[in-house]
């Protein structure tokens, strides 16, 4: 199952040619898969119930939401992108105008 698109909460960041302009993400918006960020589950495990039969499954892993970040609520610590991309993000896609976001960890429950 794919990530949200975006958060309900911090910021979508946009490049205004000089630096980053932060707009508030207040709601779910859907985008296209293409203006997405990415997910990945490092472990799955099956859920059973108090007889062994298998119940669902238990996933963890993070994602990413493209050009999102935030600021915490005392204004202390902000994850605005730099003004300039390292060889690191180079190598997974991310330019001056696309950022690859901020990593959050995930947990999930699907059941069967």
């Amino acid at each position: 199952m794919p990530a949200p698109a975006k958060a309900n909460w911090g910021r979508d960041y946009t490049w205004n040619g000089s630096g980053w302009t932060g707009v508030p993400r207040t709601d779910f918006d859907n985008v296209p898969i293409a203006e997405s960020g990415e997910d990945w589950w490092y472990d799955l495990c099956v859920l059973k119930d108090g007889s062994g039969n298998p119940i669902g499954y238990a996933a963890a892993g993070y994602n990413t939401m493209q050009n999102w970040g935030y600021d915490d609520e005392l204004g202390c610590r902000t994850s605005e992108p730099s003004p300039t991309v390292d060889p690191s993000g180079i190598a997974q896609f991310e330019s001056i105008s696309r950022r690859k976001g901020e990593l959050r960890t995930w947990l999930a429950r699907y059941d069967l």
